[in-house]
């Protein structure tokens, strides 16, 4: 069944899912940079130009919430299940208004997602 959104829906919509974003991933919190672990094929098939880790703290361990990475069209990989979460609840409707959250907060372009 197809939905058909009003401008106005679709903004309420868009300003629920920046919530559960900043939320879920509790914004405030996460650090990022450099990844440590750099490769320069992602898949096998493209080469990535740089990786950025995002993560936060938890007693001294890292733990991995996105890695950005700088390819020729740059993709965001998403850790923990929490893009099939998503899947689940708001199909693919969510994927474009995260990655311009990610944009957003991040200052980082994305074409892609992975999770």
């Amino acid at each position: 069944m197809k939905f058909i959104l009003k401008e106005e829906q679709y903004t309420t919509f868009v300003n629920y899912l920046n919530h559960i974003f900043d939320s879920t991933f509790d914004i405030d919190e996460i650090m990022f940079g450099p990844s440590q672990d750099f490769d320069t094929q992602l898949d096998d098939k493209e080469m990535i130009d740089d990786k950025w880790d995002y993560y936060k703290v938890i007693r001294s361990e890292k733990d991995m919430i996105f890695t950005w990475y700088d390819a020729e069209e740059p993709l965001v990989q998403i850790y923990g299940g929490v893009g099939r979460q998503f899947d689940d609840e708001f199909g693919d409707k969510w994927q474009p208004i995260f990655i311009e959250w990610f944009e957003d907060s991040f200052g980082k372009p994305v074409k892609n997602l992975k999770y």
